[in-house]
């Protein structure tokens, strides 16, 4: 239905298992023809290259566009070393994946450190008149983007707003 509309779609579903069942997960985001899904880093190396051949084998083998792969690096609803997250995300990018989940906190400090293209996802979006509810790493959209945030995650400021189009231009 959402694709019909002309949107895309974001996996946000975190696969985090044993890499079989991660492998049928992705195998069949690839069938739904998903934009992007994200994996949890901590997963390990073999989960994560088994998750990255599956996408690109079935994508293949159903002439489709391949999903793009994102780590989730550590939860923004949890605190972080920056050296923890670039450790993650240098993991995951070299397992394959196309990007990485993180703050905007650590954004920049990734892009300084890490001397390769890839996307980041910033989750933890919020205006300075939004509560940060259990989000410990949170960022407004201006500076997540100023740090070099490909993406950004908003979900309650939106979702749970008397008004989500005013929310959506506080955000903005």
């Amino acid at each position: 239905m959402v694709r019909k509309k002309g949107a895309e779609v974001f996996l946000d579903f975190k696969f985090f298992d044993i890499p079989n069942t991660v492998v049928q997960a992705v195998r069949s985001a690839v069938r739904h023809k998903v934009k992007m899904l994200t994996l949890h880093i901590l997963g390990d190396e073999e989960m994560i290259r088994a998750a990255v051949k599956a996408a690109k084998d079935e994508a293949r083998k159903l002439k489709v566009k391949r999903p793009l792969l994102i780590g989730v690096t550590v939860l923004t609803s949890k605190e972080a070393k920056s050296s923890d997250v670039l450790v993650l995300a240098k993991m995951g990018l070299e397992c394959g994946l196309d990007g990485v989940v993180c703050s905007a906190q650590e954004a920049e400090f990734l892009r300084n450190n890490l001397k390769r293209k890839f996307i980041m996802v910033t989750p933890g979006i919020r205006s300075n008149l939004t509560a940060k509810g259990d989000q410990k790493r949170t960022a407004t959209a201006a500076s997540a983007i100023a740090a070099g945030s490909n993406f950004l995650v908003v979900g309650r400021p939106i979702l749970e707003a008397r008004d989500p189009l005013k929310a959506l231009k506080n955000l903005l």
